[in-house]
């Protein structure tokens, strides 16, 4: 299958420029003094951290038997993990604005056919439509800062789709064709939302429970943890020039870890300081083999302009196959397997045992990231915006196979395409490494992967 490969950098003004001027002070020292006001309406950032944990089910429902009750704490959770009976499966990390919204997931996107085309006696039909479907995990939240400042108000809807193995589907089966041999995948689906939740800074809390997650016969606790984040002032004397453009450079790298390097980095450190602290630990695992630089994506831009940043390659495919016709243009029973999987050429000509692309769709595997950074409250802060991507090709689906003797031939392939993205929009200090966030890997079937943690983090050099 042929690929494209691109490579680019993409600028474009949002709106007219203005910022602060060069100048050889550091813009974003924290000042000794400040008023009450300016400390009342200090922008405060939010680090939300999920953790899945897997239990067995048999443990819960035991639990539940003899206490009559099942309220599970984290560190009881832990425990349970330090004797090897359960494992954090999925972790996840994202930094939001307070009254601001966030968005963490981690999907694989799939095809699945809707209609299949006759195309003669003695042979499965092609399929002729499909529709796309996203399999893993979405984390959607909106918090609130309570008024003592000492917790949140929260709404947090979390999402998992899995594909299944199905039943056996029976079109146009003749004596040549078993119906054993094509099986139809089901789709589970779980969600559950949770609406003016109020919680505590610095505490996990047990929201939500899903089943055979990751293993049959597994429960996975679904915990919740918030923390605040607040980043330094402007120097007050440099806040009036902020009419003139301040350029910056925009540095980000991608880094994997597995969960357990992971889980070393937040159980020695206070969720509050993470995004501060995370970098020199993860270069500490990665001089030790366990964690992996992915990709880095470096882009100059200027303040209150959006950029984009990718490193991609373009996967086509195809979506519609035609039925075999001759030349004259009467329809052909396909009596071997060969001439059941015909399609339309590029020029509109009819292929004979050649697979080619009649409708070209392209997915993109490879790095990418969106931001846009702003100056607020007269220059007090840098508001960074982001939509950072990570995606890759994860293999294909064969959709309804057909068996010539001993060989299995595909009717038609579509990819799945990983992809692990944030959106959120937090205040960044400049000039210092930031962990921007935290995404849980899957494999192919949209099932958590304890051994693909995605580690975001940004700096932008003023």
């Amino acid at each position: 299958m042929k690929m494209t490969y691109l490579i680019s950098l993409v600028l474009f003004t949002a709106s007219a420029a203005g910022a602060f001027a060069q100048n050889e002070k550091n813009p974003f020292k924290e000042r000794n003094a400040k008023t009450a006001e300016e400390a009342k309406s200090r922008p405060v950032n939010i680090i939300s951290l999920f953790e899945y944990i897997e239990v067995p089910k048999q443990k819960l429902d035991h639990l539940l038997i003899n206490s009559g009750e099942l309220e599970i704490t984290r560190e009881q959770a832990q425990k349970w993990v330090d004797a090897g009976e359960s494992k954090v499966i999925r972790s996840s990390l994202t930094i939001s604005l307070n009254t601001e919204k966030g968005r963490n997931e981690s999907l694989v996107e799939v095809y699945r056919p809707t209609k299949y085309n006759s195309v003669g006696v003695g042979a499965w039909p092609v399929p002729a439509s499909f529709v796309k479907q996203n399999l893993g995990f979405s984390e959607d939240f909106e918090l609130h800062i309570n008024e003592d400042g000492k917790g949140i108000e929260s709404r947090i809807v979390v999402d998992y789709s899995v594909l299944k193995e199905g039943p056996a589907i029976h079109p146009l089966v003749t004596k040549t064709r078993e119906p054993e041999d094509v099986l139809m995948a089901s789709l589970s689906h779980s969600s559950f939302t949770f609406a003016n939740l109020s919680m505590k800074f610095g505490e996990s809390y047990l929201i939500g429970r899903l089943e055979d997650v990751h293993s049959e016969g597994m429960s996975c606790l679904v915990f919740y943890k918030a923390a605040k984040w607040q980043v330094p002032l402007l120097d007050s004397e440099l806040r009036k020039g902020g009419s003139d453009v301040q350029q910056y450079t925009m540095h980000a790298h991608f880094v994997t870890v597995n969960q357990y390097g992971w889980s070393e980095i937040v159980s020695d450190t206070p969720l509050s300081e993470l995004a501060e602290s995370s970098w020199e630990k993860v270069l500490r695992l990665a001089k030790v083999g366990e964690a992996e630089f992915d990709g880095s994506l470096v882009m100059r831009s200027a303040h209150n302009h959006r950029a984009k940043a990718t490193n991609v390659t373009q996967i086509p495919f195809s979506l519609q196959f035609a039925q075999s016709i001759n030349k004259g243009g009467a329809s052909i029973p396909p009596l071997s397997v060969e001439s059941a999987l015909v399609t339309v050429g590029p020029g509109g000509e009819m292929n004979n045992k050649e697979l080619t692309l009649m409708a070209n769709h392209q997915q993109e595997e490879g790095l990418s990231l969106e931001f846009y950074c702003d100056f607020e409250q007269d220059g007090a802060y840098l508001k960074y915006f982001s939509a950072p991507k990570k995606s890759s090709l994860a293999g294909y689906s064969v959709h309804h196979r057909v068996r010539d003797g001993e060989t299995w031939i595909p009717d038609a392939e579509t990819p799945r395409i990983k992809s692990s993205t944030i959106h959120s929009a937090f205040m960044l200090t400049p000039n210092q490494m930031t962990l921007a966030g935290v995404l849980g890997g899957t494999d192919k079937d949209g099932k958590p992967d304890p051994k693909k943690l995605t580690l975001l983090f940004v700096e932008a050099k003023l």
